[in-house]
């Protein structure tokens, strides 16, 4: 795990009890590595109650536990489970088969599962729908997708604003010209709620995010054992194989990873 320029931390301050069954026991993450921000803990499957505890450089919850998988690594356990539609402009038929036999799971060095998809809004659309990982797949270049970003951003946090702010720009310039794809997902509603898709809509909308995806994500599949630590949380996926690249937290405006997977996979790159 890296850690950006910034990012915004925040902690659990209660927990009512609501329910999604294979969701209420999860492990803890922490953000050790965010160099300051609003420290967040967010319970997966069950009503959060979220405090803010100030700008602080410090971890006092010490340090983090994860599960094989982290947050939504099965159809049983994330915000997938059927077959999904939507994202990148729809599903296409690879050449290839989705990868399997593999690590699946949310750390660096593992398969994001293809039962992943969130309720959301894929690229130059407003109409809900579903926003499947496994349309992000891309073997063989045929849909010219040569990095995939993953963004989890708390509605609160400044950081997170900030680079939605300057998303549609870089998508609309280098990042699309470099065959960059971005999904964005809200964590929370700003008052400490799980968010909803209606609350991806006003993200979407207020951003003006029509060359990305975004979704609610109030289960936080990105995260590792089933809480977010600092927001942004970026998850950086090669679109060949699938893999996590890597793994980062706060916002940087300069991204060379992500710039670097992007020319790795162009058509006209020399061989690995």
């Amino acid at each position: 795990m890296t850690s950006k320029n910034s990012g915004c931390k925040r902690r659990l301050a209660g927990v009512g009890e609501d329910a999604g069954p294979a969701r209420a026991a999860r492990s803890l993450v922490r953000g050790r590595d965010a160099p300051h921000g609003f420290f967040v803990a967010g319970l997966v499957g069950m009503t959060l109650g979220l405090s803010v505890v100030g700008c602080s450089g410090e971890d006092p919850t010490g340090p983090a536990t994860a599960d094989e998988h982290g947050a939504g690594g099965s159809a049983s356990s994330g915000p997938g489970g059927e077959d999904a539609t939507g994202g990148a402009g729809g599903i296409h038929q690879a050449s290839c088969a989705y990868p399997t036999g593999v690590s699946s799971g949310v750390h660096t060095g593992d398969t994001l599962s293809r039962d992943l998809w969130w309720h959301g809004f894929v690229e130059q659309s407003s109409v809900p729908g579903r926003v499947a990982i496994e349309s992000y797949y891309d073997c063989d270049d045929s849909k010219g997708i040569r990095a995939l970003l993953v963004i989890t951003a708390s509605v609160t946090c400044e950081p997170c604003q900030d680079e939605a702010s300057e998303l549609e720009g870089l998508m609309q310039g280098a990042w699309g010209e470099l065959g960059i794809r971005v999904v964005t997902l809200v964590l929370e509603d700003g008052d400490g709620e799980m968010a909803e898709e209606a609350k991806a809509l006003e993200w979407k909308q207020t951003y003006g995010l029509e060359s990305s995806a975004v979704a609610a994500d109030p289960y936080a599949s990105m995260s590792i054992g089933g809480f977010v630590a600092t927001t942004p949380l970026h998850v950086l996926v090669d679109p060949r194989t699938m893999q996590v690249v890597d793994r980062s937290e706060g916002y940087d405006p300069d991204d060379p990873e992500l710039v670097a997977l992007a020319e790795r996979n162009a058509p006209d790159a020399p061989p690995r």
